[in-house]
């Protein structure tokens, strides 16, 4: 894992920098947002600040140049999931463990918390969306799927999460044009 930078979504912490060392990844960079240009490894493992890796991940070899969603495991008082699911389910997905734009497009169960991105298409901030106050995850994968850009999955869990992905401190107002906006690719 040493071709690799950890992106921390979050506060900076030496408990996480030692957690991530104890997997092999000495590059740890923290952000605030999506938007802050990262500099590091050519391949970005994505975190929030409050992750547990599952230790099958000492063991993975990723693929350059592609984007790839392993499942993710949440976990918090008010819910519990597996994240990146829709990518295996046969009733939606044609093409099992990859993504495309018309399965990024109903934005399932998606979340970049887990995925390995290749930097330059992480920094390429025209895959974010200023306006949305929440659901970059959404509007990133409809972003780079309408480009056309590999994204494959792994049918393994590598991280567990406690984010509320919810986001239950927005109204329902927010969430659903958030949401609507998300899907709007420029």
């Amino acid at each position: 894992m040493k071709n690799i930078t950890a992106v921390i979504l979050g506060k900076e912490s030496e408990s996480i920098k030692e957690e991530l060392n104890d997997f092999g990844i000495e590059d740890v960079v923290f952000i605030s947002s999506y938007f802050d240009k990262v500099k590091g490894k050519d391949l970005l493992l994505i975190l929030p600040d409050d992750f547990t890796l599952n230790k099958s991940l000492k063991n993975l070899e990723v693929r350059k140049g592609i984007i790839t969603l392993p499942l993710t495991l949440l976990q918090t008082e008010k819910t519990k999931g597996i994240l990146n699911s829709c990518l295996w389910n046969l009733g939606i997905n044609d093409t099992p463990g990859e993504l495309n734009f018309e399965l990024a497009q109903k934005q399932i169960d998606l979340t970049l918390f887990g995925s390995f991105i290749p930097k330059d298409i992480f920094n390429d901030k025209e895959n974010f969306n200023k306006d949305l106050e929440i659901y970059q995850d959404f509007y990133f994968f409809n972003k780079v799927t309408s480009k056309e850009l590999k994204v494959k999955g792994i049918p393994k869990i590598l991280s567990f999460i406690k984010n509320d992905l919810s986001f239950s401190t927005f109204s329902e107002e927010v969430k659903v044009k958030n949401y609507l906006l998300a899907k709007q690719i420029n």
